[in-house]
């Protein structure tokens, strides 16, 4: 990790050759097996947004994710623009844990992700002073942080789960197909797990599985118990619990 941290500071020194680190990640990726190309990933994008704030920090007149030597002062000073590196990372997190966010009871998200928020936030005001300043930017910050944390507790929590799941058989009460923004296919099931309601909240399935089901059927719900203790499930078809 510590090389890889040196290989990416290098490579960074210059804003233009940040493409070129990019480029290299993504081959390396497609290079390695699918689990652990995804477990490589995830970190690298974990690990971004802290790399960059550090090296802000440590590098103040050289790197910047908030470039305030040539967007306030106008002294002259060169900065190298690190936020795309911090914001794109953020983002692709944050996007991760509402696309493969399954989570039995997502609330249990907030506490954890406010904690990430608040820590992020303090030392990046702290490596970028100009941000004090910049109420409306901050805000922007605060709000994709958040993402973020979610986006990596969620992710973090399936994708490094080894449990055996627990099984159940759950019926359909309704299904809802939605147009438009935010719209696909979705189920309401009978709830499975004491921490629901009488009936569990709107569960988003694929095209086709949508369309091979109809409501009243069974279907088979596999819940983990998380990596990091936060339950989760998947949906099949009831078959898978027998």
């Amino acid at each position: 990790m510590g090389m890889c941290m040196g290989i990416m500071g290098i490579i960074t020194r210059k804003q233009e050759n940040l493409p070129l680190f990019i480029v290299a990640l993504v081959g390396f990726v497609l290079w390695l097996d699918s689990y652990t190309a995804n477990a490589a990933l995830i970190i690298a994008l974990a690990v971004a947004p802290w790399y960059s704030i550090w090296i802000c920090r440590k590098y103040r007149n050289k790197f910047s994710v908030y470039d305030e030597y040539t967007i306030s002062s106008g002294d002259g000073r060169q900065s190298n623009d690190l936020g795309a590196l911090f914001f794109i990372a953020c983002a692709l997190l944050a996007m991760a844990g509402v696309v493969y966010g399954s989570l039995t009871t997502p609330l249990k998200l907030i506490a954890p992700s406010f904690a990430i928020v608040v820590v992020m936030t303090s030392i990046l005001v702290f490596a970028e002073p100009a941000l004090r300043r910049k109420c409306f930017t901050l805000f922007f910050v605060v709000i994709l942080l958040f993402g973020y944390a979610a986006g990596l507790i969620t992710v973090t929590n399936q994708h490094f789960d080894y449990h055996e799941p627990i099984k159940h058989r759950v019926k359909i009460f309704d299904k809802t197909e939605r147009k438009g923004k935010g719209g696909g296919f979705f189920l309401n099931l009978d709830a499975w797990s004491p921490q629901q309601k009488s009936i569990a909240p709107d569960i988003r399935v694929k095209n086709q599985f949508y369309n091979a089901i109809i409501i009243g059927q069974d279907v088979c719900v596999f819940e983990y118990p998380g990596a990091l203790f936060l339950n989760w499930y998947t949906v099949t078809y009831a078959q898978a619990c027998n």
